[in-house]
């Protein structure tokens, strides 16, 4: 096989595994309050009138998050501007800290002039919803999503680590330590041979692979979210690398 013919078929395998990767739909998610604290009847009323909204900036999140992914910057940066402004999210002072921080995140993807930097502040975003969510007690609770079977083909690889992606990103949002460690160690395992890639997916998978080693043994959610947005840089460097950007 000559040089071009190599460069052709690796080419069209990275096309394959980029499609593989996308996946239209969000995960579902519901929302229970916990048992364990004492909420105020504010509160209580306001997230009764507002689970509504909460879900919409979930499924927006995980638009800007997506976006990312493939080298949308554009597009994450919309998404992000809808999570900065929000038309109908009211809270006691006791909640505004924790609504500013979330603002303040999407402001920051909103602004960021490289798909790096987006990634990074995505990953904050991510963090400054889990910490409101653990402030109240909120659980969320994801549909059942078992792990793709896996094979030797390039895009069974790419679905798996899709899967291991978004299994982390709950980890992350939800400050669920089970779903991020079964991500962090679904990515671990998962092999992922791109016969003749050039060197820069090369250099990526390899850098996947040292951040997934990470995940495993991160501790505080701070260092997660650090870990989630680097890995999250490097997958999209890839995807738009192997595929001249995905649409």
């Amino acid at each position: 096989m000559t040089a071009i013919a190599r460069a052709r078929r690796g080419t069209v395998l990275l096309l394959l595994a980029v499609a593989a990767c996308q996946q239209p739909k969000p995960a579902p998610i519901t929302t229970t309050l916990g048992t364990s604290w004492d909420p105020d009847p504010y509160f209580l009323a306001l997230v009764g009138s507002s689970l509504g909204a909460m879900h919409a900036s979930y499924s927006t999140t995980d638009q800007i998050l997506r976006a990312v992914a493939f080298g949308r910057l554009e597009v994450a940066r919309a998404a992000a501007g809808r999570v900065a402004r929000p038309d109908d999210m009211d809270a006691a002072p006791r909640w505004q800290p924790f609504y500013q921080a979330v603002r303040s995140a999407a402001a920051a993807v909103e602004a960021a002039s490289t798909v790096p930097d987006a990634a990074r502040a995505t990953a904050l975003l991510a963090r400054a919803c889990a910490t409101c969510h653990e402030e109240v007690g909120a659980m969320l609770r994801f549909d059942p999503n078992p792990a793709p079977a896996g094979g030797h083909q390039v895009i069974q690889q790419m679905q798996t680590h899709r899967w291991a992606s978004e299994r982390l990103w709950q980890g992350l949002i939800a400050s669920s330590n089970p779903r991020w460690l079964d991500g962090a160690e679904q990515l671990v395992a998962a092999p992922l041979a791109i016969p003749d890639a050039n060197p820069g997916v090369a250099a990526d998978v390899t850098a996947l692979r040292r951040h997934a080693a990470r995940a495993m043994d991160a501790g505080p959610q701070a260092e997660r979210a650090t870990i989630f947005g680097e890995l999250l840089a490097t997958c999209a460097g890839c995807h738009t690398r192997g595929a001249g950007g995905a649409r």
